[in-house]
């Protein structure tokens, strides 16, 4: 689908596009091409790559897509090459709870805007480390407690809590073995960002109508929590205190969902909880993480292909992202590219990164 849409910007523009890898879908379960990352050997390469990042970022802010961390990109000398797209046109998103009027405010200004995306480093936040797709240039220590099992399947079996280090010098830009951050080449990106505003803008209606056709009949994953909060449940269920028995187990599991039910993105849904939590729970008993997912052109919440709740959406992600679009393309053009130039200037350094490299 984004294959699609990137051909039909390419067909009303002389915008050159990255690639998107190719896939084999088959019933529940598919491969994707590997993608290598490659080595960008001159400063015109470089500059390349951060123009085609900066079309591929409002791509991505157009398409409302989330969760493009630096695991899911990868560079090449064809750009940067997204490999984990499920999130776009995604539906629940923003606060969960009942937050206050500044953090609503907040969240909608974040979702309007490549903040949303996760592709660059969130201004004035003290969240570390840093694991945006163009930001996460250097391994850093993770602040939250990691669990591990050791000696799996022997007497002396055990856990740990570590907090490990980001990898992301897989996937990063290098020049000579070293990592090229992007408030070097901040002008390139913003330069790539605006070219794609532009045309996107001028030929608006064709953007929309692609989008359509490309995403009609898509499966698309959606999040109701947070991925971090069925992780940590898991971790929790690993405690010998729950594993005596398998009520407790899943007593505990039950219990706890039901009590989180504010912070599901389904809350303020007039649906009946008890159906979300019941598919919920058979999944983590498996210790899988639930992947509820909507079809494009519909309202109903699946799960492994069954329906959990029916018009559990306020209107179908087709709809959310012609809506979509035709904002975005009218909103402020300037301030956003505005936001993206500060988040990856020098504003967007890492305190870390200094020391780093001295």
């Amino acid at each position: 689908s984004l294959s699609q849409l990137f051909d039909a910007l390419i067909n009303v523009s002389s915008l050159s596009l990255n690639p998107t890898p190719a896939g084999v879908t088959r019933d529940g379960y598919g491969w994707v091409e590997y993608v290598e990352n490659e080595p960008l050997n001159s400063r015109e390469q470089l500059q390349t790559y951060y123009d085609r990042a900066g079309l591929f970022a409002w791509m991505a802010t157009l398409l409302g897509s989330t969760d493009l961390h630096y695991e899911n990109l990868i560079a090449t000398t064809a750009g940067p090459v997204v490999v984990d797209a499920e999130t776009a046109i995604s539906t629940l998103t923003g606060q969960t709870g009942h937050p206050s009027a500044d953090a609503e405010l907040k969240s909608w200004v974040l979702n309007q805007t490549v903040f949303k995306t996760g592709l660059v480093p969130l201004i004035g936040s003290n969240a570390q480390p840093d694991m945006s797709g163009f930001g996460a240039t250097q391994p850093e220590r993770m602040k939250r407690l990691q669990l591990r099992w050791v000696d799996a399947k022997m007497d002396s079996v055990d856990i740990r809590y570590d907090r490990p280090r980001t990898s992301p010098d897989h996937n990063y830009p290098r020049f000579c073995g070293d990592p090229v951050p992007p408030w070097l080449f901040a002008d390139e990106l913003t330069a790539g960002f605006r070219r794609a505003q532009e045309t996107t803008q001028e030929h608006m209606e064709t953007v929309r109508d692609a989008a359509t056709t490309a995403f009609a009949g898509t499966e698309l994953r959606t999040v109701i929590r947070r991925s971090r909060s069925y992780r940590t449940l898991l971790d929790t269920l690993s405690n010998p205190k729950y594993l005596r028995d398998a009520v407790t187990h899943e007593q505990k599991l039950t219990e706890t969902l039901w009590n989180d039910w504010s912070n599901c993105r389904l809350v303020d849904r007039d649906i009946a909880r008890s159906e979300v939590i019941a598919a919920e729970r058979d999944r983590l008993l498996n210790r899988d993480i639930p992947r509820f997912t909507v079809h494009s052109d519909e309202r109903s919440l699946c799960l492994a292909g069954e329906t959990v709740v029916e018009n559990a959406l306020k209107r179908t992600p087709i709809e959310s992202l012609r809506r979509r679009i035709e904002r975005l393309c009218n909103w402020q053009l300037q301030r956003q590219r505005d936001l993206l130039s500060l988040a990856v200037s020098n504003a967007g350094v890492p305190s870390s990164y200094d020391e780093e490299q001295s």
